[in-house]
């Protein structure tokens, strides 16, 4: 699985500075005020995806963290999986956004099953919202106010995107082979890509959602 995180550098508005000297018939009277130096410096947002290690016995290693783990799919299955984003020590208060793309989708459940729920319903429930108008792409809100806003996420907090995936039960063996053919030399069909984006919150909290995916996409491209 492959996982990226971005960074998006901040823009900082520059100050006037001003300068007044006084003049006077007198000599005593007029006075050269000390030089007023600002120092500026370019703050970043900084964030980092990562999963638990999966365990042979299909639990999670919350301990060891990876970049990726490899499942033996069967009919009926429900397998753990926590991609958790985290935002850095250093830096600056962030929006998250998150692309989930799920190219097993026609493999796994479509509602809830034998006590299991969709990676969506996951989503929805841990706070990601689709994002208007753009394919599998989400941002995080808070769930806790009233109405629910989006969440500003301030350094070394970390969120899971989701906790399990699910196989339908009436996937064939047929189904499960073919994950295993290439689509071409570079991508292969069994996968689930999560890749995760921030970009400051400071200033950009009157655009919308789709604005603001703009702005992320735009920086990144």
């Amino acid at each position: 699985m492959k996982k990226t995180s971005k960074a998006l550098l901040l823009g900082l508005c520059a100050l006037l500075l001003v300068g007044a000297s006084v003049l006077g018939t007198m000599a005593y009277l007029t006075s050269t005020p000390d030089a007023v130096v600002n120092t500026f410096t370019v703050g970043n947002v900084k964030i980092k995806l990562d999963e638990s290690k999966l365990k042979t016995d299909g639990n999670l290693d919350t301990a060891n963290r990876v970049q990726g783990n490899e499942y033996h799919l069967l009919p009926g299955g429900n397998y753990k999986k926590d991609p958790t984003i985290t935002v850095d020590e250093h830096s600056e208060d962030c929006y998250l956004f998150v692309k989930v793309e799920n190219n097993i989708s026609d493999l796994t459940i479509d509602a809830a099953q034998d006590g299991h729920t969709t990676i969506a319903t996951q989503m929805d429930d841990l706070g990601w919202k689709a994002v208007p108008n753009v394919e599998n792409v989400y941002v995080l809100y808070d769930n806790t106010s009233d109405p629910a806003v989006r969440k500003i996420v301030h350094k070394k907090e970390s969120y899971h995107v989701f906790d399990d995936f699910t196989i339908k039960g009436t996937v064939t063996n047929e189904q499960l082979s073919a994950l295993q053919k290439e689509e071409n030399k570079d991508t292969l069909v069994n996968k689930i890509t999560v890749t995760a984006y921030a970009i400051q919150s400071s200033g950009l909290d009157a655009k919308a959602d789709a604005d603001l995916w703009t702005l992320v996409n735009s920086n990144n491209n």
